[in-house]
């Protein structure tokens, strides 16, 4: 495994996905490019469903990324709010996910995604 970052240094890369327009799969694959240009090993997540305890607001399909921070496995979900609403504490961007177990995220391991600027590559 490569060397491990720090929630800050992953938020610093992949907070700029939070104003891309698009919803779950889109803001994914555009955290997940970013992640793959900086080096930085994660698991894409598809065909998933989230779910929050506290409030019982519970959404599918959706897509989010897995890193192993310094601070310990984080999750990176720039749209659980759009999807969920903020009541009962839903996070938002980067964070871990030993700090929030009334979530619950369950779905399959995909491919990550790497962009090229190549207009000749398919």
């Amino acid at each position: 495994m490569k060397n491990k970052k720090t929630l800050a240094a992953i938020q610093a890369i992949t907070d700029k996905c939070d104003a891309c327009i698009g919803e779950c799969k889109e803001a994914t694959m555009v955290v997940s490019h970013y992640l793959n240009e900086a080096g930085i090993e994660h698991r894409v997540y598809t065909d998933g469903s989230i779910r929050n305890r506290k409030s019982g607001a519970g959404w599918q399909p959706h897509m989010w990324v897995e890193v192993d921070a310094k601070e310990g496995v984080a999750i990176i979900d720039y749209r659980a709010r759009h999807w969920l609403g903020e009541v009962g504490n839903t996070p938002h961007g980067v964070f871990l996910k030993s700090k929030y177990p009334h979530m619950q995220y369950s779905g399959k391991r995909g491919n990550t995604y790497q962009f090229t600027n190549d207009p000749h590559h398919d």
